[in-house]
């Protein structure tokens, strides 16, 4: 006769209190404080909540997490590029003050408190960096490389550009360029393995951050680039290639949603480490829009804003849950 663990491979375990990683989903167990077996399992779901107070838009700069997040910058279509800043307390929007400088496909890092946006364009590429005190925005040192599409990751005195498109040749206008900000100037930092621009980045820290996903020039990679603080090493695969993605997390445990593949996928994937997994899938279809960089989670993440096509001023919230049966 077949035992459990002759099927799982894993013997019932005895404890007193229910367990709270991932390896015990699926699993079951005997809790004999409660004196019942019990098993449990994940479930992941995107929930719609209250759209921005600003325009609709695409391109925006954003950082922070689900409950605390900014978004700034952007365009509108009719073509237009603004100034606006929105912060999201987890049930809806506010207005901010406006950046300085008006750009879209810019990046950002940080929290809602110290946060930090650069690159972008309007429409030549621009280098600008800016700061969020919580209150206000301010001037910073520029970056070395004026880029749009780049990604960013980190906190505000710890943050990473990578990538990007620098506005060079027709055929040659992605670069593999990286820089470090330390929350007064940016320096040159490893190149990425491969030259991309609309790629996305995730991580709290420039040392934990991760690059995956991507257009060369020609085409959308699901390549993943993980750093460590000094070099590149390659990471498990995206199953979507796409670019324009939006993500959260760090690198053992990410979020990636949304991208053209080619057109626009409401696709998400969540990241463990090692490989990535298909979990359940946004509601609207969307690129280039806003996530929970710098303090987001890959179980927690907020998307909002981006292209459809034509372009949104929706939100949506990502929670993964567990269950005790």
């Amino acid at each position: 006769m077949s035992t459990y663990k002759n099927i799982i491979g894993k013997d019932i375990n005895f404890l007193t209190t229910d367990p709270d990683n991932d390896a015990a989903e699926g699993q079951i167990w005997y809790n004999s404080t409660s004196g019942v077996f019990k098993n449990v399992i994940a479930g992941e779901a995107w929930s719609s909540s209250s759209p921005i107070s600003g325009s609709a838009r695409y391109g925006v700069g954003s950082f922070g997490s689900q409950t605390a997040n900014v978004i700034a910058a952007g365009s509108t279509i009719p073509f237009g590029i603004v100034t606006q800043a929105e912060e999201y307390n987890g049930s809806g929007w506010t207005s901010l003050s406006s950046i300085g400088t008006a750009r879209y496909f810019l990046a950002g890092a940080g929290t809602n408190t110290a946060g930090v946006i650069f690159g972008g364009n309007s429409p030549a590429r621009k280098n600008e960096t800016e700061e969020w005190n919580g209150s206000s925005w301010s001037e910073q040192n520029n970056l070395n490389t004026a880029r749009r599409l780049p990604g960013g990751s980190g906190s505000q005195t710890d943050a990473l550009a990578t990538a990007g498109d620098d506005g060079g040749p027709p055929g040659a206008t992605v670069t593999a360029d990286v820089e470090e900000y330390n929350g007064t100037s940016w320096s040159e930092q490893n190149n990425i393995p491969t030259a991309l621009r609309g790629g996305c980045s995730a991580g709290t820290t420039s040392s934990n951050s991760m690059f995956f996903g991507g257009y060369t020039g020609t085409a959308r990679v699901s390549s993943n680039y993980e750093y460590d603080g000094t070099n590149w090493t390659t990471g498990g695969s995206l199953n979507t290639a796409r670019n324009g993605l939006m993500g959260s997390g760090t690198q053992t445990s990410g979020l990636a949603f949304g991208g053209q593949a080619p057109s626009a996928t409401t696709a998400t994937e969540l990241y463990d480490g090692t490989s990535w997994t298909n979990v359940s899938s946004m509601g609207t279809a969307a690129y280039t829009g806003g996530g929970s960089v710098g303090a987001g989670t890959g179980t927690t993440a907020l998307q909002s804003t981006g292209r459809t096509p034509p372009i949104s001023s929706a939100t949506e919230e990502f929670n993964k849950s567990i269950k005790y049966l």
